[in-house]
């Protein structure tokens, strides 16, 4: 597996990291070429791109499903398979363990930050989401029962930090973090979700699944009806989804062997997408 920074194309050729195993998450850094990423064995890694050194290795009693910055590029989350959300300070040259936290009563799944105001959220397997606020230490600000009983499987925040989306194992919802309340739920004729992400201006949401649809919501019109998107070939199930920073333009993709990743456009002509 390989991380590729094709930010350099225009001065040469891209900066290639080289992974031993297939990656679980990957999270890009504030901080110019620092990139995290999970894998399937218990090791998370923090990647220099700018300098291409050795990674600097975060290891773990278990799985690791998720990793995310905090507020501070110096500071990294971990969420892992033992119920536990670990906090790492980087270094020049090296990483140190911070503080475990063990309020989770499954195992955590997912991780979101808002960047700007130190809260992160973490995301479990008995459907609770914990909001904690993480500068020098972290502290627990509440628990919410999002999903009684429904692992949490993603958490995307949305561009105004007010709302998440959510996806669980039967179910993809805006939630408003303000009132920790459902505001909506996306539905489609989809037997299974298996990615979702919030567009860079936050109007739309887009859902990949299972048996490799691709539906997308407009989040100023709630009552509208999914749009199902027939430009994509062929795929298998979609694994993974990321949307342009600035452009209107997303990127697709199927962990099937041989499957070309699917770039799409979004056109503002198209009313009903």
């Amino acid at each position: 597996m390989t991380i590729v920074d094709w930010s350099t194309t225009s001065r040469g050729p891209p900066k290639v990291a080289l992974l031993p195993v297939p990656l679980q998450t990957v999270c890009a850094g504030r901080r110019s070429g620092l990139h995290l990423t999970s894998t399937v064995t218990s090791v998370s890694r923090v990647w220099s791109l700018e300098r291409l050194a050795p990674p600097l290795t975060l290891p773990h009693p278990c799985f690791v499903y998720g990793v995310q910055f905090a507020a501070s590029a110096a500071i990294v989350c971990t969420a892992a398979y033992d119920t536990c959300l670990r906090v790492w300070r980087l270094h020049e040259g090296s990483v140190d363990l911070v503080e475990e936290l063990r309020e989770h009563k499954g195992l955590v799944n997912c991780l979101a930050s808002d960047g700007s105001r130190s809260t992160l959220y973490s995301c479990d397997s008995v459907g609770e989401m914990c909001v904690w606020t993480i500068n020098e230490s972290a502290q627990l600000q509440r628990k919410v029962k999002v999903a009684e009983g429904e692992s949490i499987l993603q958490i995307t925040l949305h561009n105004a930090g007010k709302k998440a989306l959510i996806r669980t194992v039967n179910q993809l919802v805006m939630f408003d973090l303000r009132i920790d309340k459902v505001v909506h739920c996306y539905t489609s004729s989809s037997v299974y979700a298996c990615c979702s992400l919030i567009s860079p201006c936050g109007t739309l949401v887009f859902s990949g699944t299972k048996d490799g649809c691709l539906y997308a919501w407009r989040t100023d019109v709630p009552e509208a009806q999914p749009v199902r998107v027939t430009c994509l070939q062929k795929m298998d199930s979609i694994s993974s989804m990321a949307f342009h920073p600035v452009e209107h333009v997303i990127v697709i993709s199927s962990v099937a062997s041989h499957q070309p990743m699917a770039v799409l456009v979004y056109e503002n002509s198209m009313n009903n997408t």
